[in-house]
């Protein structure tokens, strides 16, 4: 009985379309759309001093990447709604503000404009990077989760130290505009790639009832409370405690 239990709360449960390579190669590319939009950006404060006539000392372009930051505040509105409304209507809100944001501030005519125009694609990014992890949590549990989450992990902590490079190699060859191109037009791709995805709200949400139910059939039966206790945190986390 106790190793049915041990597989049931361990294993991933979703059946999903999507082979786990492309899922997580796919997860990997959203996480990433956050650091771009903000890595990538640094080898152009420079350019963008001598296009808004700023003083060379001026901090004014610098506060771009603050603005894109603040934006990421919206993950508090975006985890709510996620989890009422399902990840997908918010990851698919989440990709048409970033593109918008990023195609907006790439022709901003004022610094101002342009901080606004950050904002909105840092609510964007923040809406893509809540749900990617949201729908890893969906679909997988236990040991299976923590090594998908690593390998994506893994994959997204290489964009900080490839972006500005990349923003070097674009700033050589074209203007500022096209380095703040980039990020959107990457997120297109990404986005039209993620409508491959499928909902995995209801399959957490079936899932964490059903453990919690095997928990209940466990302590009927006398099973060790301390056990009992792990298992629980493990399904649905400390929250999930009742108290």
């Amino acid at each position: 009985m106790n190793t049915t239990t041990s597989q049931t709360v361990t294993r991933p449960y979703s059946k999903m379309k999507m082979k786990p390579a492309e899922f997580i190669s796919l997860s990997a590319c959203t996480m990433m759309l956050t650091a771009l939009g903000i890595d990538i950006m640094l080898p152009v404060f420079g350019e963008l001093r001598k296009h808004f006539g700023l003083n060379p000392e001026s901090t004014a372009a610098a506060q771009i990447i603050g603005f894109f930051f603040i934006g990421q505040i919206a993950q508090i509105i975006f985890g709510t709604l996620s989890d009422r409304f399902g990840r997908l209507a918010i990851l698919r809100w989440g990709f048409p503000l970033y593109i918008v944001g990023g195609i907006a501030a790439a022709f901003a005519p004022s610094l101002q404009i342009m901080y606004a125009a950050r904002f909105i694609a840092g609510m964007g990014a923040s809406a893509v990077f809540m749900t990617t992890i949201a729908g890893v949590r969906d679909r997988f549990v236990g040991d299976e989760m923590a090594r998908t989450m690593s390998l994506i992990l893994t994959i997204f902590l290489f964009t900080p130290v490839i972006a500005p490079f990349l923003g070097i190699a674009i700033l050589s060859v074209s203007s500022w505009q096209m380095v703040f191109l980039t990020p959107p037009i990457f997120a297109t791709i990404v986005f039209i790639w993620s409508l491959r995805l499928e909902e995995s709200l209801h399959e957490r949400i079936g899932h964490d009832r059903n453990s919690f139910g095997v928990l209940v059939v466990r302590f009927r039966k006398e099973a060790p409370f301390d056990q009992l206790y792990a298992e629980l945190l493990q399904v649905g986390g400390a929250d999930a405690v009742p108290r």
